[in-house]
């Protein structure tokens, strides 16, 4: 059962297409998360960059090429982890 949400926050002077579907995107896990008392955990960009050495060495023991935003997204989980005292 999932027991947490991470998500990115990010802050725009203008929106294009992509922009708008990642904020509905966003407002979708949200609403998931408030409906089924999911607690969420909004971190910002920069949160993320002094763990990316540990998140691309996770991405490359799985033998696979990774996409970069996949990178930047697993980077929140060892920052998680540091923020709440658990060892990665």
């Amino acid at each position: 059962s999932i027991t947490q949400v991470i998500v990115e926050t990010f802050q725009a002077q203008r929106i294009d297409q992509y922009g708008l579907h990642t904020v509905r995107l966003v407002g979708a896990i949200e609403a998931i998360c408030h409906v089924r008392n999911i607690p969420l955990v909004k971190h910002i960009p920069q949160d993320r960059y002094p763990f990316k050495t540990e998140a691309k060495m996770w991405l490359q023991d799985q033998k696979r090429p990774y996409l970069i935003h996949e990178l930047d997204a697993l980077a929140h989980l060892p920052r998680w982890e540091f923020d709440n005292g658990i060892k990665f």
